[in-house]
């Protein structure tokens, strides 16, 4: 919980320092591929992480590395991450930064997760439904689970709506086990 607000907190001092308009998601962006980067590339992840090595030769690691394909900004505010020992915090950043893009934007994420695979059209039917339901403008991330018979789970935030087969057949078997 501690490290959810410190990085709330560091997300949004990233966003103050980056200008309006495109450089926020561009900087976000840069975020995520620093992330891939440290996800396929064990070694880099570890050598960031390591408390053994020093943090000038860090440092240099993040020039030669970061410094051609991500803002100036972005390679400082890395930087900074390496001098507070918070480099490990950079992924709950990176959330955090995409929920005060999507919040300035006026956007919310919604994850869909389905038996079956989902067309295209069927996509944006759900996508048209989901805005008008909620209001506002979505974005949409969809997944398919065999496990769940049927139907589909829908989270917005921290809601969670389960229209499964799985989720029905739960929520059966509690109830016969209540009575």
């Amino acid at each position: 919980m501690l490290n959810t607000g410190l990085a709330g907190r560091y997300a949004r001092a990233l966003l103050n320092a980056v200008a309006e308009g495109e450089d926020v998601e561009k900087t976000a962006g840069d975020l995520r591929l620093v992330l891939r980067a440290c996800a396929e590339n064990p070694a880099l992840d570890k050598c960031l992480a390591s408390p053994v090595v020093q943090p000038d030769a860090k440092r240099k690691i993040i020039d030669g590395i970061f410094s051609i394909h991500v803002a100036a900004l972005t390679v400082d505010f890395l930087k900074l991450l390496l001098d507070k020992r918070r480099f490990g915090l950079l992924g709950a950043i990176s959330r955090a930064l995409d929920g005060l893009i999507d919040d300035m934007r006026g956007r919310t994420r919604v994850s869909v997760t389905s038996a079956l695979p989902i067309s295209d059209s069927q996509r944006e039917y759900l996508r048209a439904r989901l805005e008008k339901w909620l209001k506002q403008s979505i974005v949409l991330t969809v997944a398919t689970n065999p496990a769940l018979l049927c139907g589909m789970q829908v989270r917005v935030g921290d809601r969670f709506y389960d229209g499964s087969g799985l989720g029905q057949l739960a929520r059966l078997r509690s109830a016969l086990a209540n009575t």
